[in-house]
């Protein structure tokens, strides 16, 4: 077997990833290749380690700002930029896939609208999604203010959102993003309270759901549930 030198190891692990798309490779060697094309001309094995013993993990690495990441040695502010923007571009494409989704007529069809708006999201957000009497997608809003406690959600916000457009219904969905997908005691409460608040409207709720770390629900997909959003 020939001696391996670091010399040619860019190379190396490109043509690796040209092969197997790196699959099988470590966290720390996947983001050393991706670092080798931030950062010209220089060894940054060193700073993949640098950033995982920081950070703890990829995930970790993929959420910091990069005001964190350019407090790791070797991390200046344009590869801070490059590795923040990972996670920007995957939230936009994401987000962007709905652009083919131009109805909700089902849970099925509003858990991946709603996961496709929340999956990316670092910090709790809550979403209202507006549908016309065919179930045409209106418009949506992403409350940055409210948390995923719907117990404090404005609701007063959230009407004066509605207001602007002829709405037949909505889809309401929020995020847990370091959870499950579990409602919790407010959230049930929040549903309850809130359908009854937009009946006076004559605008229905059509479902709740909530997009977790690794998963969804859809309040309205539950048979424990079922008869509340007929």
């Amino acid at each position: 077997m020939p001696q391996l030198s670091r010399e040619g190891h860019r190379e190396r692990m490109r043509k690796s990833y040209l092969l197997d798309g790196f699959e099988n490779a470590p966290d720390y060697q996947v983001l050393e290749l991706f670092l080798s094309l931030v950062i010209p001309r220089k060894d940054v094995k060193p700073v993949s380690y640098n950033l995982m013993n920081a950070f703890g993990s990829l995930e970790n690495i993929l959420d910091a700002k990069p005001q964190a990441l350019m407090k790791v040695d070797g991390v200046g502010e344009s590869t801070a930029v490059a590795i923040s923007l990972i996670r920007v571009l995957n939230a936009r494409a994401k987000k962007n896939k709905n652009d083919n989704i131009t109805k909700i007529l089902d849970s099925d069809d509003a858990i991946e609208y709603c996961n496709n708006l929340l999956s990316e999201e670092t910090v709790e957000r809550f979403c209202v999604v507006l549908l016309a009497n065919n179930g045409k997608v209106i418009n949506h809003r992403l409350f940055r203010k409210c948390t995923v406690n719907t117990s404090k959600v404005d609701t007063a916000e959230i009407f004066d959102y509605i207001s602007l457009y002829n709405v037949s219904a909505i889809i309401i969905a929020h995020n847990h993003p370091m959870g499950n997908c579990t409602p919790s005691h407010d959230d049930l409460n929040f549903t309850i309270n809130f359908k009854y608040l937009l009946s006076k409207s004559s605008i229905k709720l059509h479902d709740h759901v909530i997009v977790g770390e690794n998963s969804c629900y859809s309040m309205a997909k539950d048979p424990e549930y079922l008869t509340f959003f007929d």
